[in-house]
């Protein structure tokens, strides 16, 4: 019989050169699956005589594993099937070319399952080279095939390390008969931070490949390895905010009109000055330049600078429409100058660099739609950005009406479809404020299932990562990327199953809990800058026993006590915290100070970095030389120092209540405050 789980469509957008989202389709010939030994005698891998570096990578991705699940070392070999043994025949050959020839897209794999032999087969472009001769190849079709071959096993990825991975016992492989063919509902699995993270600097060379091959093991393409073998990364230029990287302030003594004039002064702090021709001729020229040197890059960055700093001239002003308001204030809008500007760039670069896409968030201060562009120019991609209060709830689905956050962001989304925008998410799905749980999983489904539907063509999520709390949110994002619609509840029920072994039962529970208590709980921020809120005494009381218990259930089970550990460590920052702050409130400052320290033992002492907790931001600098501490352990520390002080300079004196950053006070002798209350 045949059974059609879901279909695809294909596509093609001439804008950028490439295919918009489509989902995974899957078909089957037959309700049974192939059974075969994983014997050497019996089974062999086949690749092509000519075979290229991913496609070996790939076979001997396959032997590894096998050798793993069953002690055999299945031969690879090369040229066309044997008729004595069963075959593994991978790689482009051409007794297979009907499978592969119209596969033009590396995300793209065919596997077809017969009596005695197994086709795995896969997308592939052409190489490039850049102006010093680095060859740049895009071949990553067979080797996506050979991991889903695995994962058919059952084999899993859940950590970078040796000790991340699941690896069934079995001396069998079993493979759905017939073809299934594989596409991924986005072309662009962007930015699941690793070891390497530009906020972890103790990752050895050793980690940072260990993190990478995770990351393409399972199927993300934007993970910075250009090696043959691996099939190529995307290529991304440009480093995000860009325009102090395409005119530096060096430049502000030859060229201060190319810089903001503020307060009637020209500066080389902030912005450019986007009005002026002569840097926009200049910007575009090095746009072009890059281009041509760079003919791998899928698409680079003409976003400006992280902050404000918007010139003030009146070439600028005249790009602004002064009725286009930032959201929930009354500043203007920097959107129409920002895109207009791109579109400029856009035209200018795709005369001379037709295939060199430009990139650009819409993002804080110009994320609305514009209203003085009628479309946004083909080349062009814009980075949706979900970022802070404004425009992020993450407590609430994206389309909900009663979320003003998320009503903002999905009324930008809108704005920029009407605009025929080529679009991105830039996304926050992991910590760079709180490194303990967060409840991101529904979250990521939803928002991934509603950018599919409008047509986004991928996702960037900035993360820092803490693989012990948060591991099943890097795993589950690139899960759910290739496939929004896959059954969650089920897909975390095998998570705690194979990753938690003995304590999957109490680990699930804990999951569900935390799922639970995010959905509609107190407001949940962007990179997790609210998260601590969510973890009430209450709420911990009640995850409590659901750590106990998966504690004892994998103690002396390696590696599952030291997964169980990881994950617990979360649980016990979040208790600390609260312990914290709750003592603080009642003025009870001497156990405040114990729970304090035992929080940051735990958070930058106890755990090796990168095992647990992403200590970089603990431990890094900001450019002026000062410590760089999280957000979460800032303002608990500045509360208790406050608390302290307050202590030693009145009797009994505690804290009535503790107002975030938000809240601003100022003096008022004529008590006009009374009446405004």
């Amino acid at each position: 019989m045949k059974l059609r789980l879901c279909s695809f469509s294909r596509i093609v957008s001439a804008r950028i050169g490439s295919l918009l989202p489509c989902v995974l389709a899957l078909t089957l010939t037959s309700s049974l699956g192939l059974e075969w030994p994983l014997d050497a005698k019996t089974l062999e891998i086949r690749i092509p005589e000519k075979a290229s570096a991913s496609e070996q990578y790939a076979a001997k991705e396959l032997q590894t594993y096998f050798q793993k699940m069953s002690g055999a070392a299945i031969p690879i070999l090369e040229g066309n099937a044997s008729t004595l043994k069963k075959t593994i025949l991978l790689g482009r050959h051409q007794s297979s070319r009907q499978l592969w020839e119209k596969l033009e897209d590396p995300n793209y794999y065919v596997i077809d399952a017969s009596p005695g032999i197994i086709r795995i087969a896969g997308g592939y472009q052409p190489p490039v080279t850049n102006a010093k001769g680095q060859e740049f190849v895009f071949d990553r079709g067979s080797l996506y095939g050979a991991y889903q071959l695995l994962e058919d096993q059952g084999i899993r990825w859940f950590r970078p390390e040796p000790e991340g991975e699941h690896v069934p016992k079995s001396n069998k492989l079993v493979v759905p008969n017939g073809r299934r063919e594989f596409k991924p509902t986005f072309m662009l699995r962007w930015g699941v931070a690793l070891y390497a993270s530009h906020f972890t600097k103790a990752a050895t060379k050793e980690q940072d490949l260990m993190a990478r091959i995770w990351a393409l093991r399972n199927k993300s393409n934007v993970i910075g390895l250009y090696d043959a073998k691996y099939g190529a990364s995307l290529y991304i230029g440009g480093g995000g905010h860009a325009y102090s990287f395409l005119v530096p302030p060096s430049l502000f003594k030859e060229h201060p009109d190319f810089f903001p004039l503020i307060d009637g002064k020209r500066t080389p702090k902030g912005q450019l000055c986007l009005g002026n021709p002569e840097l926009q001729d200049f910007f575009a020229a090095k746009l072009i330049q890059q281009g041509i040197k760079e003919p791998q890059t899928f698409m680079t960055s003409i976003d400006p600078n992280d902050g404000r700093g918007w010139c003030e001239c009146p070439l600028c002003a005249a790009m602004d429409d002064p009725n286009l308001t930032i959201a929930g204030g009354k500043a203007v809008s920097m959107s129409n100058r920002v895109m207009t500007f791109n579109n400029i760039i856009a035209k200018k670069v795709a005369a001379e660099v037709p295939k060199l896409r430009l990139y650009s968030l819409a993002y804080s201060s110009y994320m609305e739609a514009p209203t003085r562009v009628k479309k946004i120019a083909p080349n062009l991609v814009i980075g949706l950005t979900p970022f802070a209060g404004a425009f992020s709830d993450y407590t609430k689905s994206i389309t909900d009406p009663s979320s003003t956050p998320n009503k903002r962001f999905l009324t930008a989304i809108r704005g920029f479809q009407k605009l025929d925008a080529v679009m991105f998410a830039r996304e926050y799905l992991s910590n760079y404020a709180w490194p303990g749980p967060l409840p991101l999983l529904w979250v990521m489904q939803d928002r991934f299932q509603e950018y599919a539907k409008s047509g986004f063509i991928g996702v960037y999520s900035e993360t820092h990562p803490c693989w012990g709390p948060q591991g099943i949110l890097l795993y589950m994002y690139l899960r759910l990327l290739w496939y929004p619609n896959l059954d969650l509840q089920q897909e975390l029920k095998n998570y705690c199953r194979d990753f938690f072994g003995p304590a999957a039962e109490p680990m699930l529970h804990y999951y569900e809990a935390l799922e639970k208590r995010g959905k509609g709980g107190p407001y949940l921020g962007s990179g997790g800058s609210e998260a601590q809120n969510l973890f009430t005494t209450e709420f911990l009381d009640e995850l409590e026993p659901f750590i106990q218990k998966a504690t004892q259930a994998a103690q002396g089970k390696p590696p599952y006590d030291w997964r169980v550990e990881g994950t617990a460590a979360g649980f016990q920052l979040a208790r600390l915290y609260r312990n914290t702050a709750e003592q603080i409130k009642h003025g009870d400052i001497a156990e405040a100070k114990k729970s304090m320290d035992a929080m940051e033992s735990l958070f930058g002492k106890k755990y090796p970095e990168g095992d647990v907790f992403n200590k970089g931001e603990l431990y890094a600098s900001h450019p002026d030389g000062k410590p760089r501490i999280p957000t979460f352990l800032r303002e608990i520390k500045k509360q208790l120092a406050q608390a302290d002080t307050l202590g030693s300079q009145y009797k009994n004196a505690q804290v009535v209540e503790s107002f975030d950053q938000g809240w601003k006070f100022h003096t008022d002798p004529e008590n006009h405050g009374v009446e405004q209350a």
